[in-house]
């Protein structure tokens, strides 16, 4: 399906890319190339061969015509239109290419090439672009028309999705702390799972494979680019079809504004580790996800599922393509719990005193198990954790069946009073304050009760209850939010009211696809 879109408010070109500074709260990329493929080029206009060479934004790496003749045309992706102001393309047919004579980078790991493209055939294999040559070419590849992060050592990512002609795709593929990640219009789709890919040599090349042109790719190529980051600071809104346009705050500026000593997106930062945006660029505080037994010894590391979190049909105040990540709650058969996901997380020093915020989205019956799921919890022999009720009816649960609930190590529980609706996303606050424990769900105060013992550590658990792993939870947990302090009842609704109610700005686009 074509690209379609809707607009806000009145449209101009250079608000597209304007982003709130507030938002970016962490250190950005480095772009090593951007090809505009025209726009940079003296002389470039639609139906005249394209300029050779066809120059980079800052003109430290032009690129000579391979082969053949591409072509520039004026039919450019309304998306790339949107972000990036682009009012040139290139085409290329019959074999046709750009290329340097070396690669652009010897990067091998936090590196990232994106493009725009519309293939004109889905047969074969085409290059699209591609750092690299023989043996070590790191790229995008789209193979009998399904787009794929390519790396010549043998791994793939696959987005499993059969691309259709004439239409415009964006496309990156990113590796993370050894971790390949393939996205398609802004929403990650596929990951290679750990391998260190070889350091690039030989060419770069826009349309084709190496300097001998394999791989021709046929169709029209706009805004490639690449480039490099720190390890564990890229984030969806460093691609370019991730840029979207605001003068208001997000969600997060207003979560970030009101001083939580951790932020997990969950989900939008790539690789092994829960990313801290908090400590971006100072500390860089990681954790784990897990998958298996209670201990790090005894777990296997993975790259988890990323799957669509709150977003703007519902949630005005997110980004488009907001991710989270998946818990599968895994209880099945003998070895029930062997392959449950969860995460571990340990946060800076916090008071008895403190609040713990996120998004939950429960794909569960309450009808199956005494308990529905631990979502997360703090501390081990005393601990607090939060959870959905199950079958189980007894006190201190008792009418807790699909509600959500929290329970600490002294025995006592407060239990919410909403009924949760399954793949529906919920915004949860913990607060609690000396041995009182408040409970919040979507910005309105649920229940408030005794908790007489406080957690004895700062681990955090997701996915499952932190002192012994028991009564996974199976849905999406996102946008973790943990403060040494309370929250007040007018900042959960704050934060709350600026995810359903946050105004788009004008000159925002929306993309449905």
């Amino acid at each position: 399906m074509n690209e379609m879109n809707i607009r806000t408010g009145s449209w101009i070109i250079a608000m597209m890319i304007v982003i709130s500074a507030a938002h970016l709260a962490r250190a950005a990329i480095t772009v090593d190339a951007h090809y505009r493929l025209g726009e940079n080029d003296p002389g470039a206009a639609a139906g005249t061969a394209g300029q050779n060479p066809t120059l980079d934004s800052n003109g430290a790496f032009p690129l000579s015509i391979g082969t053949g003749s591409p072509s520039n045309i004026t039919a450019t992706s309304s998306s790339a239109i949107q972000r990036t102001g682009s009012t040139l393309a290139m085409t290329f047919t019959n074999g046709s290419y750009y290329v340097t004579n070396a690669a652009l980078s010897t990067l091998n790991d936090n590196i990232g090439l994106e493009a725009w493209f519309r293939p004109d055939t889905t047969n074969g294999s085409q290059i699209i672009a591609a750092n690299g040559g023989i043996g070590n070419a790191f790229g995008l590849w789209l193979q009998n028309g399904v787009i794929k992060g390519y790396n010549e050592s043998g791994y793939t990512a696959n987005s499993g999705i059969t691309l259709a002609t004439d239409t415009w795709y964006h496309a990156a593929f990113v590796v993370t702390n050894g971790v390949g990640c393939i996205y398609v219009n802004g929403a990650r789709m596929g990951s290679t799972g750990f391998y260190t890919p070889p350091v690039p040599s030989g060419a770069f090349t826009i349309g084709a494979y190496k300097l001998t042109g394999d791989a021709p790719f046929s169709g029209a190529v706009d805004e490639v680019r690449l480039f490099h980051f720190n390890a564990g600071e890229f984030h969806l809104t460093d691609l370019l079809h991730g840029t979207v346009p605001s003068t208001q705050p997000f969600y997060t500026d207003t979560v970030l504004a009101d001083n939580p000593v951790v932020y997990l997106p969950m989900g939008e930062l790539d690789g092994p580790g829960l990313f801290d945006l908090v400590s971006a660029g100072q500390t860089d505080r990681f954790g784990t996800y897990r998958r298996g037994g209670s201990t790090a010894g005894s777990v296997q590391r993975f790259d988890p599922v990323a799957t669509n979190g709150p977003g703007p049909a519902t949630f005005l105040g997110f980004e488009v393509g907001n991710q989270a990540s998946y818990f599968n709650g895994d209880r099945s058969g003998a070895n029930a719990g062997a392959t449950t996901d969860w995460a571990a997380f340990t946060s800076p020093t916090l008071g008895t005193d403190y609040s713990v915020e996120f998004w939950f989205l429960s794909k569960r019956s309450a009808a199956i198990d005494n308990i529905t799921g631990y979502m997360l919890g703090r501390g081990t022999t005393d601990y607090d954790v939060l959870g959905i009720g199950g079958t189980y009816n007894g006190a201190p649960l008792t009418g807790s069946q699909g509600k959500l609930f929290a329970y600490c190590s002294g025995g006592q529980a407060v239990v919410g009073t909403t009924s949760l609706a399954l793949d529906t996303w919920y915004h949860a606050v913990f607060v609690r304050s000396g041995t009182t424990g408040s409970l919040y769900l979507n910005g309105a105060l649920e229940n408030s009760g005794t908790m007489s013992v406080s957690a004895d550590s700062d681990l955090f658990t997701f996915g499952n209850r932190s002192n012994d792993h028991a009564w996974s939870f199976q849905g999406s947990l996102d946008e973790v939010a943990i403060y040494d302090g309370t929250l007040t009842p007018s900042q959960v609704l704050a934060h709350y009211e600026q995810a359903v109610q946050g105004l788009i700005p004008d000159g925002t686009v929306v993309t449905i696809r």
